[in-house]
């Protein structure tokens, strides 16, 4: 469920341009062929409340913030990450606002771990999860 949405911002954001995009939570290596700069979407948090029932399909109302991490080599400014956001990430969260997402938090810092600044946005979410309900019963074919 939690990877459906994160693939999806993936995707989109993929689809504005021929960028390095990857999942927090894989365990693949970054590509240098992209170059320098590297974005990573995970989840900050995720929240679901009660399912809704109907005869063929299940509705589940989620909430997720999800976390956009983007990465640059140590000698890019600030400005370059900043304008890296606008051309290939926000473009993809406009398309995205038909999912309810919104822009929460935007901000960029220095991490001492990497050596690096890391722009970080976090996008609040909320929607429906339809799940198909499979055929319950006892099908003995008489």
């Amino acid at each position: 469920m939690l990877n459906s949405i994160i693939e999806t911002f993936i995707g989109k954001i993929r689809s504005h341009g021929n960028i390095p995009v990857y999942s927090a939570f894989s365990s693949a290596p970054a590509d240098p062929r992209y170059g320098r700069i590297c974005t990573f979407v995970g989840a900050a948090s995720f929240e679901t409340a009660a399912p809704i029932y109907s005869p063929i399909t299940i509705f589940l109302p989620f909430k997720a913030d999800i976390e956009i991490k983007i990465s640059a080599a140590a000698d890019i400014s600030a400005h370059s990450l900043y304008c890296y956001f606008e051309k290939h990430i926000s473009p993809a969260l406009t398309e995205l606002s038909g999912l309810g997402c919104r822009l929460k938090d935007l901000k960029i810092m220095y991490d001492s771990n990497i050596d690096r600044l890391v722009l970080t946005a976090i996008t609040a979410c909320d929607g429906m999860i339809r799940i198909g309900r499979e055929e319950t019963g006892n099908d003995s074919g008489t």
